[in-house]
């Protein structure tokens, strides 16, 4: 059963405010790219934009969705004062990146 109508959601992920570098703002998401390169030897290396979403909450919590493979990674936090750095959520996007995907994500704008 789905509760919430897939026009709806279609249309709450989509960018209606362009912040630069790829990143935008919807119906309380978030909206970025993420650029992957094939590693293939035997393809031309190519690259390919992927679009994912996030919400970001007190403390550095996180929900990320990556529609393109199939992927939610959440982040939460007990001690909303101790979350991560920017920098360690970018590192561990980009090692989601790289562990479900064939080839290197090359660019992950989700906190600038």
């Amino acid at each position: 059963m789905q509760l919430i109508a897939q026009e709806w959601v279609r249309r709450s992920v989509n960018p209606y405010t362009d912040l630069g570098r790829g990143v935008g703002f919807g119906y309380s998401w978030w909206t970025g790219r993420y650029v992957v390169r094939s590693t293939a030897t035997l393809v031309r290396q190519s690259q390919e934009e992927k679009q994912f979403y996030w919400a970001s909450g007190l403390g550095h919590q996180y929900v990320m969705v990556f529609p393109a493979i199939g992927t939610v990674m959440v982040h939460r936090v007990a001690e909303p004062d101790n979350g991560p750095r920017d920098e360690q959520i970018e590192q561990l996007q980009a090692m989601l990146l790289a562990s479900r995907t064939i080839g290197i994500p090359l660019t992950t704008p989700i906190t600038k």
